[in-house]
């Protein structure tokens, strides 16, 4: 399975990479970090099976010139399945996020929803993503398992 990580947390992806590296099934695991690299990584000809993103991104990867990636965009990863759904690239999203309410007062369940409504050939759910917890763990395996078949 080729899975397309989109996140700019260091100890976020690399928790999100040990479950996909525990699941038992070769997973080919691809890193961006930023809106611009996705969305450049999506229109290429590589083709993926997952993709797992974070809601708040950086517009920009990190660089010398612009060594913060830029303001972080609230709704990054929305951006990147809006691209996705123009661009007609249906590889399922998983949305994995740290918040419970987003820019302007969108809730999670909220946004979930729109996401699902407005891309449902995209956006296959959400999961709330809380480090000490290991419910999140449990939610990506069962996603894991749904899209290895």
């Amino acid at each position: 399975m080729k899975v397309l990580l989109v996140e700019d947390s260091n100890d976020k992806r690399n928790q999100i990479k040990d479950v996909l590296n525990q699941f038992p099934m070769d997973i080919n695991i691809n890193v961006e970090e930023s809106v611009r690299g996705a969305i450049d990584r999506i229109d290429s000809d590589e083709k993926f099976d997952l993709l797992l993103l974070d809601m708040s991104l950086p517009l920009f990867d990190i660089t010398d010139e612009v060594p913060d990636g830029g303001e972080a965009e609230s709704f990054g990863g929305h951006e990147i399945i809006e691209q996705m759904s123009f661009l007609q690239i249906y590889s399922p999203v998983i949305v994995i996020t740290h918040y419970r309410t987003f820019q302007g007062g969108t809730t999670y369940e909220a946004l979930e929803s729109e996401l699902k409504c407005s891309y449902p050939d995209i956006v296959k759910g959400m999961i709330y993503y809380d480090h000490p917890s290991i419910t999140w763990k449990h939610e990506l395996i069962d996603y894991l398992n749904k899209f290895g078949n």
